[in-house]
C-alpha cells in the first residue's frame, strides 16, 4: 500500500485546483495508511483558507 500513498501524493500535488472532495480523499488515503499526522496536515492547509469541513474528520 505504501507505493500507493507515494503515487497518491504525487497526484494530489500535480493537482492545481484541489477541491474539497480532493483534499478529502487524500485525507482519507493517508489516514488508511496510518499516516495521521500528515492526514492532519492537510486538514490544517485546507482550513487555513476554507470553512472546516466535518467530512474531512470522519
Amino acid at each position: 500500500h505504501s507505493g500507493l500513498v507515494s503515487e497518491a501524493r504525487l497526484i494530489f500535488k500535480n493537482i492545481e485546483m484541489k477541491t474539497m472532495r480532493i483534499y478529502s480523499t487524500m485525507i482519507d488515503c493517508l489516514s488508511r495508511a496510518s499516516a495521521f499526522e500528515q492526514a492532519q496536515e492537510l486538514i490544517d492547509e485546507y482550513e487555513r483558507n476554507h470553512s472546516p469541513e466535518s467530512t474531512m474528520y470522519s
